[in-house]
């Protein structure tokens, strides 16, 4: 667990080392733009991280690993759903949202358009972030914490490698973008080490 938490605390490192170099502002454009996305994230992240897990640990205890597995799968593909919906309303809403939250007069036309740009790739990532956190509890709920490592890693592989790419065709946008990306990928990857440890049970 030590290391999947030094992959993700790298992948942010880095991109605010690559922030500070894209130019003049653009790491406070990133910081303005991830701060809503921050706190949905954070609100039900608690949620979902004692709820879920609770739910999930009586699952565990009444039926087999299959079942488990199962649920889990299930319950972070409803968390994707579920929370879609009101991250594309914050998305349509998000030039107001700038204005009301940040504005103040502080920003130029062209720097509050950046900070839209960069809540909208913070936003996309909301949905994912959420599922992948669920689903790296569920897995470490069954002792598999050497799969969520190699799963983080990838994460801070996917998450660079997007930011290389994206940075020179969305500016700091694409830092927002490659997170959500990456946190799609480490979603899916969760899940389907999950479905993993189903086929496991039942070769056995």
């Amino acid at each position: 667990m030590t290391l999947s938490v030094a992959a993700s605390g790298a992948a942010v490192a880095i991109d605010r080392a690559l922030a500070s170099r894209i130019g003049p502002g653009a790491l406070s454009s990133l910081e303005f733009g991830t701060r809503l996305s921050g706190s949905f994230e954070g609100l039900l992240g608690v949620v979902i991280a004692n709820v879920g897990a609770v739910g999930l640990a009586q699952v565990a205890i009444r039926h087999s690993r299959t079942r488990y597995s199962l649920n889990a799968n299930r319950l972070a593909l409803i968390v994707i759903a579920a929370v879609s919906l009101p991250v594309l309303l914050l998305m349509w809403w998000t030039p107001q949202l700038v204005e009301l939250l940040y504005g103040g007069g502080r920003f130029t036309a062209d720097a509050a358009d950046i900070v839209v740009k960069v809540q909208h790739g913070a936003l996309a990532r909301v949905p994912f972030y959420l599922a992948a956190l669920y689903s790296g509890k569920a897995l470490n709920a069954i002792h598999r914490s050497w799969a969520i490592t190699r799963i983080m890693v990838v994460f801070a592989l996917v998450s660079v490698a997007g930011d290389l790419i994206l940075i020179p065709r969305l500016g700091v946008a694409g830092i927002a973008w490659a997170t959500a990306f990456s946190y799609t990928v480490a979603a899916f990857l969760f899940m389907w080490s999950l479905r993993g440890n189903r086929q496991l049970e039942r070769r056995t």
